[in-house]
């Protein structure tokens, strides 16, 4: 592991346990860091993605969405690239900046840039936040 994936992991895991832990997964060909929940978490409040982040490109896509969920209903894709969070680009951050700025409280809004896998185009989507079960 390197010392750029090392750093990102020990700061992910200092952030509070409600998005999850991070964790590092190695394949040969796409190298990525992942943000899951956290053992027995069964809700959280957000927008219903689960990120994960390519190494390689340091680009942010969506891995899931999490079915009757505000980015389900919004007709959100997996494997779009999440390129910017309420006009913030996500250029240079890690995965748990990313993860962070998709937080806040429930009810409120959050605004995303996101980008088809071929990079052909760039859609803006407004999301309300909820509290989202697992189970």
């Amino acid at each position: 592991m390197d010392k750029r994936t090392t750093i990102a992991i020990a700061i992910a895991l200092t952030i509070p346990v409600v998005m999850g832990i991070v964790l590092a997964l190695h394949h040969p060909q796409k190298p990525v860091m992942q943000i899951r929940q956290a053992p027995g978490t069964t809700e959280f409040v957000g927008v219903g993605v689960l990120l994960r982040m390519n190494m390689q490109t340091r680009t942010v896509f969506i891995q899931e969405v999490i079915s009757n969920t505000p980015a389900a209903e919004a007709g959100i894709t997996s494997g779009q690239i999440v390129s910017k969070v309420d006009g913030v680009s996500l250029e240079s951050k890690s995965l748990a900046e990313c993860a962070g700025l998709l937080r806040g409280p429930a009810g409120s809004t959050v605004q995303l840039e996101l980008i088809t896998p071929d990079g052909s185009r760039t859609n803006v989507v407004e999301l309300t936040r909820q509290k989202i079960k697992l189970r």
